[in-house]
């Protein structure tokens, strides 16, 4: 090895150096979780609340579902709550699919969009109703909050057209 690519290599290899210190920590510091690491840590605190003995083994579940599985379980429970549970002959996207709507084609450019969250708190919002209108409201939805199950006042002109 010649003495110019010698220096050549040090400096390459002082630079690396340089740079590994200052993009190392921001690694070390970045676990995977991305924004799912608010939902973790509210869990793990709502975990912490309640039974502080169980927060280990907690703690080691969420871990082992990891950031996606987080959200796969969340989203499947949210799908539960608003009365739409996976049958055994059913995917999870197929699940999905049904409760927003749409088939799994349109689901797969959802996810790709990145508009999947969004797309499932739109498909459950509540209607905006005025409340000094609410009481005179034909055909309005309200979702029943205890229950998590919709009831009908009165009937749309949609619903008279089937």
């Amino acid at each position: 090895m010649s003495l110019v690519s010698c220096l050549t290599m040090k400096a390459i290899s002082r630079r690396l150096t340089k740079l590994e210190k200052v993009f190392a920590p921001a690694v070390e510091v970045e676990d995977g979780w991305g924004s799912m690491v608010e939902v973790r840590d509210r869990l793990l605190q709502l975990a912490e609340e309640t039974d502080p003995l169980s927060v280990a083994a907690f703690t080691e579940e969420l871990e082992h579902l990891g950031p996606l599985g987080l959200w796969r379980e969340t989203a499947r429970g949210y799908l539960s709550d608003h009365g739409f549970v996976q049958s055994e002959s059913e995917s999870f996207a197929e699940t999905m699919a049904r409760a927003l709507g749409i088939d799994t084609d349109e689901l797969r450019v959802c996810i790709a969009e990145n508009r999947i969250g969004s797309a499932l708190l739109e498909r459950f919002r509540e209607p905006i109703i005025a409340a000094d209108n609410e009481k005179h409201s034909i055909g309005s939805a309200r979702a029943n909050r205890s229950s998590g199950t919709r009831i009908t006042v009165g009937v749309s002109t949609a619903d008279r057209m089937h």
